[in-house]
């Protein structure tokens, strides 16, 4: 979700959606009161094993601003986070390349396109 601390899996075979919400995490009332709502997961790529959600958990940034996100938590699909992964530098786009196993990123206002290998990366 967007606004609230929370990963939601679509089940296919049961036909419904599971929430799970990070420990600590705010509740729907954060919304209902429309107070300090913050940006938290801003995209999201998943593959057989892994859900990689890029992280903000700060408050929204303004249109003409771009925020340094550098955080990538991945997540098991029992909602689990296994890892908390930081770059030395910010990430606008991601991209999955399940061949090779690579999260490709893209960066505000740079041409460039980085990788992770997320053989290093995931345990």
């Amino acid at each position: 979700m967007g606004h609230l601390q929370q990963l939601n899996i679509l089940d296919f075979e049961i036909g419904q959606v599971i929430g799970y919400r990070m420990e600590g995490g705010e509740s729907f009332l954060a919304l209902r009161e429309k107070k300090n709502i913050k940006n938290y997961y801003v995209e999201v790529q998943a593959d057989d094993n892994y859900i990689y959600a890029l992280y903000w958990g700060k408050d929204r940034w303004g249109m003409s601003e771009i925020p340094y996100i550098n955080t990538i938590h991945v997540f098991d699909w029992h909602g689990r986070l296994v890892q908390k992964v930081e770059t030395d530098y910010d990430i606008d786009k991601m991209f999955l390349d399940t061949v090779r196993n690579r999260l490709y990123i893209t960066r505000p206002k740079a041409d460039d396109i980085f990788y992770l290998n997320l053989d290093e990366v995931v345990p």
